[in-house]
């Protein structure tokens, strides 16, 4: 599974998801632009944005990507008490929201997850 990140993903998730096997990230951009020419090249079958950092342009990023690469399944990562990124997100489309305090299990469920779209909303994993 290949999984491009984008905007400021720190360092320990970058860990958690280097220790996870089966998962490969292929490359980091710094914003949606690049990460959509980026993508091109790598093949992701995941991108990962980051929004805690920039908040709604993290959202609006993650849906842009969304629209520029359909076959491409895009997450967000952020805060776990974040009600308004969820809604953020959901309005705007996306596939999923993973905790910013997600084990690698449950990084790699998200990824799985998306993958094989078998989940039709959000995956929460909060509620565990």
């Amino acid at each position: 599974m290949k999984v491009l990140v984008a905007d400021e993903v720190r360092m320990s998730l970058k860990h958690s998801l280097n220790s996870i096997a089966g998962v490969q990230i292929v490359g980091q951009a710094r914003n949606a632009e690049l990460a959509g020419s980026l993508a091109g090249f790598t093949k992701p079958d995941v991108i990962l944005v980051d929004v805690e950092a920039s908040g709604h342009r993290g959202v609006m990023t993650a849906r842009d990507l969304r629209d520029l690469l359909p076959e491409v399944r895009v997450l967000v990562l952020g805060e776990a008490d974040s009600r308004e990124l969820v809604t953020q997100a959901a309005r705007a489309g996306i596939l999923g929201c993973i905790v910013d305090r997600a084990s690698p299990t449950e990084l790699l469920e998200a990824i799985r997850g998306a993958i094989h779209s078998r989940q039709v909303g959000f995956l929460d994993l909060t509620e565990n």
